[in-house]
């Protein structure tokens, strides 16, 4: 395949850009890595990359990389993100034979220094990280690529709709042995940039097996534990001006559920201070979790100012909001952790990309459009333990089936283009059923 115009022109913008690199950034062990210098060393044997730019793509990428690992004994898997929250967990949670860096800047030099250290033998890109010289390092160096859980929102869309933007776009994906999306949606957006019906895949979304690879027992929490008895609902992932609304939702309910914890994670815990000072304001006691402080009974606020915990929180509180989501400039997140710990599902009506979840998981998630109808919705399901218990076998009911054989599927879509026919693992059917 012929290089585009537009990728000269990408390449020369970066070899005209990294000169200045090195000179304006420190000695930082991320940024040496982001330059392309390796850490480690490479491992001896076959060597399978596999790329997640954050920290839900990389949670998404761990059962995936232990499975390759599992099929492929001599194998040796090496992992890269993007963010300080992806390395974190990576450092934490990758599995023996696998090694973890931060992707390369996308320059020339930076990849060449990366490929030439690494020399990966296949690769697997999660979500919607198109990088233009990794995806044409790659294939000139022969190693075969697939894009699982592939997904292009709105906004990426938009971008590469433009006319200048549009050829190198479809060289990327063009470039790309396997395309899973997400569904069919996804999967018609990617069509419309380049990619080929013949590239298209379906498998399921690797957040269901992600969130059930996350879920952590309850007796790991300590502080939740001792609120036991109250009624208690957790809001996660809110953004900017949710806190706000969450703080008057608790408001509201404190009359007639005057026990309430509210556990709040914002998506963002550098924010926690001055979320924490608006809950004061309006008078509610909050507890923060990076301070080890306990939840006694005139605590109204378990603030989570912590990252990669959500999990082990979901398996104590019987409802979930999952923000992100009250405010059209959002686009939701994550519904799966939570229905994997069968916590009743809320959210509000801006989930983005998510929207395909929320038709997956059907009654198991109501979606809301105001603190009126959130404070409304806490009321019927505390007030009804009944309702509440249904809700929650609905979440984990739904959630199993979801989930039910998601990695095997994606393995048999993608190892036969990564390894040839006699990789599997098993015999799992290779599914091309549309997902409406």
């Amino acid at each position: 395949m012929a290089d585009t115009l537009q990728l000269q022109v990408y390449q020369i913008l970066g070899r005209l850009f990294s000169p200045v690199v090195p000179k304006v950034w420190t000695e930082d062990e991320c940024l040496r890595q982001r330059l392309g210098h390796a850490s480690v060393e490479r491992p001896p044997g076959l060597l399978i990359w596999i790329h997640g730019v954050s920290l839900g793509e990389t949670l998404a990428a761990l059962p995936l990389a232990e499975h390759c690992l599992a099929a492929i004994p001599s194998a040796h898997v090496l992992m890269t993100t993007v963010t300080q929250a992806g390395m974190d967990l990576l450092r934490r949670r990758r599995p023996e034979r696998a090694s973890c860096q931060f992707l390369p800047l996308d320059t020339p030099q930076a990849v060449g220094r990366f490929w030439s250290h690494w020399r990966p033998d296949a690769g697997i890109f999660l979500e919607g990280e198109l990088w233009p010289t990794l995806i044409h390092t790659a294939q000139a160096n022969k190693c075969p690529l697939v894009f699982v859980n592939a997904r292009m929102g709105p906004r990426s869309f938009r971008r590469w709709s433009y006319p200048f933007l549009r050829p190198l776009v479809r060289e990327m994906l063009q470039r790309f042995h396997v395309i899973c999306p997400i569904d069919t949606h996804e999967a018609i957006r990617l069509q419309l940039l380049g990619a080929s019906a013949g590239q298209i895949r379906f498998a399921g979304d690797l957040k269901y097996a992600s969130a059930g690879y996350a879920v952590s027992p309850p007796a790991t929490d300590e502080p939740i534990r001792a609120a036991a008895g109250r009624p208690i609902w957790i809001a996660s992932s809110t953004h900017e001006g949710e806190e706000e609304v969450i703080c008057s939702v608790h408001l509201q309910l404190s009359p007639t559920l005057p026990a309430l914890l509210t556990v709040l994670a914002p998506r963002h815990p550098a924010r926690c201070a001055t979320v924490a000072a608006m809950l004061q304001r309006a008078g509610l006691t909050v507890a923060r979790r990076s301070l080890g402080a306990a939840i006694t009974p005139k605590v109204n606020v378990y603030l989570v100012d912590t990252l990669g915990e959500l999990a082990t929180l979901y398996a104590l509180a019987p409802v979930a909001f999952v923000g992100g989501s009250l405010f059209p400039h959002l686009a939701g997140h994550n519904l799966a952790e939570p229905a994997a710990s069968g916590c009743a599902l809320l959210t509000g009506p801006h989930v983005g990309h998510f929207q395909g979840m929320v038709r997956e998981l059907g009654d198991a998630v109501q979606q809301l459009a105001d603190a009126g109808e959130l404070s409304s919705a806490l009321q019927t399901l505390f007030s009804n333990s009944l309702l509440l218990k249904a809700r929650r076998n609905t979440s984990r009911e739904t959630f199993q089936r979801l989930s039910a054989q998601i990695i095997q599927r994606v393995w048999a879509n993608i190892a036969p283009s990564l390894f040839g026919p006699d990789v599997h693992l098993d015999e799992s059917p290779i599914t091309s059923e549309l997902r409406i």
